[in-house]
């Protein structure tokens, strides 16, 4: 009878023992705070007009600066009702000409009252804007009869000293428009969040998927790794290899278990993150990141559970979850980073990092590249090749994870002297070398750096793989005979 059809019963003690007693209500009640805690932090991050809260959407680049929105918008920010009338009660006698000449002469040095200060400025910006129309580029043309006429008061000196102070001023239609509409006299505000309720569900979307990839990818690798680790150290694993349970069974047993934990946990954020992306209308990004994050973690699980198999007889589990952890969060922070800058010259980098490529899928979902959020100098063809090297990258994963399956069921039962078979690391081998050649092309440079530097890639997974193919059982070590020659010639 297929192995498929004796899963579910086989599984079922690993998945029982691992929610056993409390732990399943246990891990529901967490499942629900961090879903709570999803939509609270999603709606006060975007919504909040905090300064706690404005420099994190800075931060995550959902808001300019607010020096840049005063200096774009011509506006200055109070920040309440009461500061904004003493703002405007003081901005008429800055804008007459003895002010703008005051301001155009000294800058903001002669004014010592911090709201005079922050008036003078946004004036000495506006008219710095403004003398720039003169040698702006073509497009600015338009607006040099309204800036000339909003400067007449000024003299040569003055409009001199202005041009010095501009030189390097850029200047946009909008900001432009903005002084001309107002005459010179800034626009006073309290600040609000920029950000509507869209942006919020974006957001909490954002920290549902996060959390959603932090599970997948840190969490289900590390509780699998540790509790094999946890198995092979406390001598549990051999008596069940007795059982009538296959080396198959008994593996995928061993991974549900650590599954079950992950997908309870999971189940409200990816609840979440589906519903933020349908009420955005980017659905296929939100399943093409629930593909890359389950392949992945299934990869890094294996990956790890391969780890904990290995070391656990002379290492203890925790020192090998804290090294997995050590391993993994800064994969997941690479990977977060450069999925929202995605570089040009580096977007087959996605084929080779699934943290990269799910980081990549994430943002893709709610601030896609190509917007000025996110990525701004890629176009269709550089986006293109980022989806390419993501399903490529995907599909290899899950050829490493089915590889790294077979090599676990091996060592467990005990099948075979190699963990991997002949054919099985010559596919494992071309594979590497295809990710690699995508992730590092040629670029029509010097070749010899192009050989050398993907040599040096290679080198690693053909090491793992060779490794793999090392015949171990049960003889000592010291009259165990290895065959390097077959070896080297494979």
């Amino acid at each position: 009878m297929p192995t498929a059809r004796h899963l579910p019963a086989a599984s079922l003690p690993f998945v029982t023992r691992a929610l056993r007693g409390g732990h399943r209500g246990r891990y529901a009640a967490i499942a629900t705070l961090l879903a709570l805690v999803s939509v609270m932090l999603g709606a006060w991050v975007a919504l909040g007009s905090g300064d706690f809260e404005r420099e994190l959407r800075v931060g995550m680049r959902l808001e300019p600066s607010l020096d840049t929105q005063e200096l774009q918008g011509f506006l200055v920010f109070a920040e309440d009702e009461q500061e904004a009338r003493e703002l405007r009660a003081r901005i008429p006698a800055h804008t007459t000409p003895a002010g703008l000449g005051r301001i155009a002469d000294n800058g903001t040095l002669g004014l010592v009252f911090a709201f005079e200060e922050r008036i003078g400025r946004s004036i000495h910006d506006g008219m710095l804007a403004l003398v720039s129309v003169e040698d702006g580029s073509r497009a600015l043309h338009k607006y040099r009869d309204p800036a000339r006429a909003l400067l007449r008061d000024l003299s040569s000196y003055q409009l001199g000293r202005l041009r010095e102070w501009g030189m390097y001023q850029q200047t946009t239609p909008e900001q432009l428009d903005n002084i001309i509409t107002r005459r010179l006299q800034p626009a006073v505000v309290v600040y609000h969040s920029p950000l509507a309720v869209v942006d919020a569900i974006k957001l909490t979307g954002l920290i549902a998927g996060s959390l959603t990839l932090l599970l997948f990818m840190i969490y289900a690798p590390v509780l699998a790794g540790t509790q094999m680790a946890q198995e092979v150290h406390e001598n549990t694993l051999q008596p069940l290899t007795g059982t009538a349970l296959s080396a198959r069974e008994l593996v995928l047993g061993l991974s549900l278990g650590p599954a079950a934990v992950v997908a309870l946990l999971a189940a409200p954020q990816i609840v979440l993150f589906l519903a933020a992306a349908i009420a955005v209308g980017h659905v296929l990004p939100a399943l093409a990141l629930l593909i890359v994050g389950l392949v992945g973690g299934a990869f890094l699980t294996v990956l790890a559970q391969l780890a904990g198999f290995a070391l656990g007889g002379t290492r203890t589990p925790g020192i090998l979850g804290v090294l997995m952890l050590a391993v993994l969060a800064p994969l997941a922070l690479f990977g977060a980073v450069f999925g929202l800058d995605l570089p040009r010259q580096g977007i087959g980098v996605l084929a080779l990092i699934p943290q990269a490529a799910a980081g990549h899928t994430l943002f893709e979902t709610f601030l896609p590249a190509g917007s000025s959020l996110r990525a701004p100098e890629l176009g269709v063809a550089e986006l293109a090749s980022a989806e390419f090297s993501v399903a490529i990258g995907t599909l290899g994963m899950l050829c490493f994870g089915y590889l790294g399956l077979r090599a676990l069921e091996r060592r467990v039962g005990e099948l075979a002297p190699a963990a991997l078979g002949r054919g099985e690391a010559l596919v494992g081998a071309i594979v590497s070398i295809a990710l690699i050649l995508i992730a590092n092309p040629s670029r029509g440079g010097n070749s010899m750096d192009f050989v050398l530097g993907n040599l040096a890639l290679v080198l690693v997974p053909l090491a793992i793989l060779l490794m793999m193919r090392v015949p171990l059982g049960d003889t000592p070590p010291a009259l165990r005979r290895v065959p390097f020659v077959g070896l080297l010639g494979e």
